[in-house]
């Protein structure tokens, strides 16, 4: 810049710490540095800005080359494109985040009610029992913390994508604002990132719980069960009389009480208000009001055992 104009400003207290820029310092950008030419044509091989002289007598002169406007117009083309690719792949994370969502909470839902299946399996079986149930729990609860921590981790990466994509999608903005020479050369220096960000996403599968560890987890339970039969025989098993006050015509009680036998002849009993009539069964001589019982019927008839809570 001339020196007498720039004597007055920097000299002056109005401007004496103001920053002066020289308005030739962008001129350069716009010139060929091999012919200093205007760059007016867009080389799309070499996705570079040219001057004519480069596309007659240089390097690009047998290249596939457009004026700016056309070049800039093709770009921008693409730029729109790749940008709305973008929006599309937040729309689809955030999507995704809502089956995760959901996903988490059937899983959630899923094991509350094996854990309230299991507990009232357990309950018919006191402390002991109660101690295994906390066991399974444990199993449960490790698994489902597992299988969360991997959803969360996934929610966590899909919020990340969403934030990465949206700051991106700010800096592409100010990339839209510019022009010409300047729009070209900022466009392809992001050409890479633009075509990676702007590729379909796809969202992975929710994690699941582990199938075969639910399966050994009820397995174990059955195994409980079943060896746990004989305490509960110890705890609350008892030895019922029958009373045969109450036999049906056609049963005949044992003298040990213990054991009664269905006959095809009805036999002949003193009459009684408690016997019954219609059906053949018969009532124990001493009732179960409250609290808990446990005791067995073997049929040898049908051959099965049969146990009663």
């Amino acid at each position: 810049m001339c020196p007498v104009h720039l004597r007055d400003p920097t000299e002056g207290t109005a401007f004496k710490n103001h920053l002066l820029a020289d308005p030739t310092a962008g001129e350069s950008l716009r010139k060929c540095k091999e012919h200093q030419e205007l760059l007016n044509i867009y080389c799309k091989d070499d996705k570079v800005c040219v001057c004519t002289l480069c596309t007659l007598i240089g390097k690009h002169k047998s290249h596939d080359c457009v004026m700016i406007r056309e070049g800039e117009k093709e770009l921008r083309d693409i730029f729109n494109n790749q940008t709305e690719m973008i929006r599309n792949n937040v729309d689809a994370v955030q999507a995704s985040l809502g089956d995760l969502q959901r996903e988490k909470q059937k899983m959630k839902d899923e094991i509350k009610q094996k854990k309230i299946k299991i507990k009232l399996k357990s309950d018919a079986l006191r402390r002991r029992i109660e101690s295994e149930e906390r066991e399974m729990f444990d199993h449960l609860d490790r698994e489902e913390e597992r299988v969360i921590a991997e959803i969360d981790g996934q929610i966590n990466e899909l919020h990340g994508k969403v934030s990465d994509f949206r700051e991106y999608l700010t800096n592409l903005n100010n990339v839209s604002k510019e022009k010409k020479i300047s729009f070209i050369q900022m466009f392809n220096s992001e050409a890479s990132r633009l075509g990676s960000l702007s590729k379909p996403f796809t969202a992975l599968p929710a994690p699941g719980m582990d199938a075969t560890k639910l399966q050994e987890l009820a397995h174990w339970l059955q195994e409980r069960v079943e060896r746990n039969r004989d305490i509960t025989v110890l705890m609350y098993g008892q030895t019922p009389i029958l009373d045969p006050a109450t036999a049906y015509p056609q049963l005949v009680v044992s003298l040990s009480k213990r054991n009664v036998t269905l006959t095809r002849q009805k036999t002949r009993h003193p009459d009684n208000p408690a016997r019954f009539d219609c059906f053949p069964q018969i009532l124990c001589a001493v009732g179960v009001n409250c609290g808990r019982s446990y005791w067995e019927i073997f049929e040898l008839f049908r051959k099965a055992l049969r146990s009663l809570i």
